[in-house]
């Protein structure tokens, strides 16, 4: 048996809508948005995929997202 092989990138949704996708860097997931309402995370580095997702979801209740 080989070992787990970890996605290099994650669709990041927000109620059932794509809010964006993250990728795998060195040091993180990095934030691209497939939605204006998600813009403001453009180019954010978060330690997690579900960080991001957590991030995501704050801007769509419409609480500001802090930087991991």
């Amino acid at each position: 048996m080989g070992a787990a092989i970890m996605s290099e990138s994650y669709i990041i949704e927000v109620s059932s809508r794509a809010a964006g996708i993250v990728v795998r860097d060195r040091t993180g997931f990095r934030f691209f948005a497939a939605a204006p309402q998600f813009f403001r995370l453009e180019g954010q580095l978060f330690r997690t995929a579900r960080e991001a997702e957590r991030a995501a979801a704050r801007f769509a209740d419409g609480r500001e997202a802090k930087p991991a």
